[in-house]
């Protein structure tokens, strides 16, 4: 990885923009009348966690990314100190997570369950979260939603762009992935580049490379029973539209059983 910025950093500049999750976690909160502590499990660099805690939440997030979580903390520094005060952070991995306190809701934003390809590891990780719940409390998960059927022909690569605030130069996304259905996962790398606009030279400022699980509805489902859930609703985008086989995302809504 290069030292013209970090990944963290970069996830942040690609992400500045996305708010519809936020509006969908603060709407179900309301719904759900939930007033008590709010579980965020691998909450990054605090994109979701800040905003909850300025609309009056108090929120635990929890990561394991010693980078993400520095930006956490100076995003939280950044806030009133009404918010800041709600807010806190804790470096521990979401299969096997430990708190005193029971959480009044918890929430696994924007594909992170997917992050642990095992089924085993998601299972401790919902079984974990349970453990840590109040009765009735909710849970929602948010993945991306696996297509009907896989392409062939080799890997898909999606080119994106974007700017890093702090510098104001184009940033260029390759994102390669691959299905392994025998895993059941796709493997994905990114590469992020540099264009500099006077000259057109490219730079490759970063890269990693990692393996997200594809799950399915009925996966989840089971997964989120085994634990001691009962699914709510399941939904197919941020808006709450009915999940469909072509829908872009998979939000599940469920709550602890008693």
């Amino acid at each position: 990885m290069g030292s013209f910025a970090s990944l963290a950093a970069l996830y942040d500049a690609e992400h500045r923009t996305l708010v519809a999750d936020i509006d969908l976690y603060l709407d179900l909160l309301h719904e759900a009348r939930v007033r008590g502590p709010v579980l965020e499990l691998a909450c990054g660099s605090g994109r979701v966690a800040a905003p909850l805690a300025l609309a009056g939440h108090r929120v635990t997030g929890l990561d394991l990314s010693p980078e993400m979580l520095r930006r956490a903390r100076a995003r939280r520094r950044a806030l009133p100190p009404e918010a800041a005060a709600r807010l806190r952070f804790s470096r521990q991995d979401m299969r096997s997570f430990r708190f005193r306190q029971p959480f009044a809701a918890a929430i696994i934003p924007f594909s992170s369950l997917a992050l642990l390809p095992e089924a085993a590891d998601r299972a401790a990780c919902l079984g974990c979260t349970a453990r840590h719940l109040q009765p009735r409390a909710p849970l929602v998960i948010d993945l991306p939603s696996p297509v009907s059927s896989a392409p062939t022909g080799g890997p898909r690569i999606v080119v994106s762009h974007f700017r890093l605030p702090r510098w104001g130069e184009p940033i260029e996304k390759l994102v390669e992935e691959t299905i392994d259905l025998g895993r059941g996962t796709t493997r994905v790398r990114y590469r992020y580049r540099l264009v500099r606009p006077s000259d057109g030279t490219v730079v490759e400022i970063a890269e990693a490379s990692f393996e997200l699980a594809r799950i399915e509805r009925r996966q989840i489902e089971a997964q989120l029973y085994a634990a001691g859930f009962d699914v709510v609703a399941v939904a197919g985008d941020y808006r709450g539209t009915r999940h469909g086989p072509s829908s872009p995302r998979l939000v599940v809504h469920a709550e602890r059983l008693v």
